[in-house]
This record gives C-alpha cells, structure tokens and sequence, in this order.
C-alpha cells in the first residue's frame, strides 16, 4: 500500500470515528514526516479532496534541488504538464524549479496557468532567464 492509499485509510478510518484526534495525528506523521494538527485533519475538505490531502502529505519533497541541471529540469516540467491536476506534483516540482532558477514562489504556477506556457523547452528557456534587477 502506497503512502497516499495508508493516509486515505487513517483518515476515513478517522472520519468513521474508528480512530482518535491524536492517534490519526500521530499515524499521519508516522507514514508521512508531516505534522498536521486537529484543525487541519477536520477541515482539509473545505479546500481540497482526501486524495489532494493526502497527495500533499504522502509526496516526497525533491531535497537535491541544487542539483537540478537542464535534462532534470524538464523532466520535472513534463510531469507537471502530462497532468495539470496533480496538484501535489505540480507544487513539488515547482517549488524545487523555483529554488533552483531562483525565482519567486508562484511563477512556474502563473507561466503555465495564467500564459498558457504549454512547451517545456520554452518554460525552461523563461525561468532560466535572470530577472534581478540591480539597483
């Protein structure tokens, strides 16, 4: 069983009331490094779907950022674009590309959202550019 369908267990187990506040708490942090707390736990929903909830705390960070070299890069950028509602992968590679090029939280997310930047190579090309501006 994949870390995601272990989360999606606890937490219906938790939802049926087979299960403590803290005992699902602490099995959460246990399958995932994750800490969520009881406000969290009772309302993800409001926001998102059990499978987004428990995506987000099943989904490995990509720790070797730095790491990153152009053929990786668009890798990540082809996973993001082959399924643009997997919302814990498209934030996980985004947040590792924009450590890694440098940019601001947010813009991979705006070039392929917001201007419809569907081409890997020129999403790359854009956030390899260097936009500091000097003062």
């Amino acid at each position: 069983m994949s870390k995601k369908d272990e989360i999606i267990r606890v937490v219906r187990e938790y939802e049926q009331g087979k299960r403590g506040t803290n005992e699902t708490i602490k099995i959460i942090f246990e399958i995932s490094g994750h800490e969520v707390d009881r406000d969290y736990l009772d309302n993800y929903w409001r926001s998102e779907s059990l499978e987004d909830f428990a995506g987000f705390l099943a989904i490995e960070e990509i720790r070797d950022w730095e790491g990153i070299d152009d053929s990786r890069a668009l890798v990540l950028i082809r996973e993001m674009l082959s399924d643009p509602s997997n919302d814990p992968v498209i934030f996980r590679n985004s947040v590792a590309l924009e450590r890694r090029f440098n940019k601001p939280e947010g813009k991979i997310i705006h070039l392929i959202f917001e201007e419809d930047m569907t081409d890997p190579e020129q999403l790359l090309s854009e956030i390899k550019k260097n936009t500091t501006i000097l003062t």
